[in-house]
């Protein structure tokens, strides 16, 4: 749970990414499905799936920004960011 959104774990692999400053939050879907939701709004709710990537807040706007579709090399990017060596 960041400020401005909520994300529901679905057995799932993905990264949330929260910039307090801004008031925004980010979440990128490996694998499966993360319920979105706007803390400000509950009815202001998404499901993003494999390979999308989703924001709410700030630079995104006051609801969820439409999803956008990530390319193989995108997602790929995402992961080895991710990954803790």
């Amino acid at each position: 749970k960041t400020k401005a959104a909520v994300m529901g774990v679905r057995g799932t692999d993905f990264i949330g990414i929260a910039t307090p400053i801004l008031g925004e939050s980010e979440i990128v879907v490996m694998d499966g499905v993360v319920e979105f939701t706007s803390t400000s709004d509950a009815k202001d709710t998404r499901s993003i799936s494999k390979g999308h990537w989703g924001g709410i807040g700030g630079r995104f706007g006051a609801r969820t920004h439409d999803l956008i579709a990530l390319s193989p090399e995108q997602l790929q990017h995402f992961d080895q960011a991710s990954t803790v060596k």
